[in-house]
């Protein structure tokens, strides 16, 4: 039973970190062209580009089992809530901007994201 939770933990972060990828891609690309653009609207638009990665992703290669996209849509909701929260708090406390801050606050949220998805989404 260890082994196979620290074997989804494993696919876990390769879908985490592919998602994270686009995330970040997104973010780069959207300031690399607007680079006037809002962090917040940048970090939205982002999370909105890895959702769909971190879904199939967690369904077909870490979970292999049916979720439910409107328990999974909340809990990356409540992790993007949190990220732009520390998004906030990165900005603020420390004056950086742009994908700096992003890659920071965007990293601080998939242990939640594991274990709500682990115990909810994907049960």
């Amino acid at each position: 039973m260890l082994i196979a939770e620290v074997g989804r933990l494993f696919k876990f972060g390769i879908v985490g970190g592919a998602a994270t990828a686009v995330h970040l891609a997104t973010a780069s690309a959207l300031l690399l062209i607007y680079p006037g653009f809002s962090v917040f609207l940048t970090n939205f638009l982002a999370f909105c580009s890895a959702v769909p990665v971190s879904f199939y992703g967690h369904q077909n290669f870490t979970f292999q089992r049916q979720g439910d996209s409107k328990k999974f849509f909340l809990v990356a909701f409540g992790g993007f809530l949190i990220n732009n929260f520390f998004l906030g708090i990165v900005v603020t406390t420390t004056h950086m901007n742009g994908i700096a801050s992003i890659t920071i606050s965007t990293l601080a949220v998939p242990v939640l994201i594991y274990t709500a998805s682990r115990l909810w989404v994907f049960r």
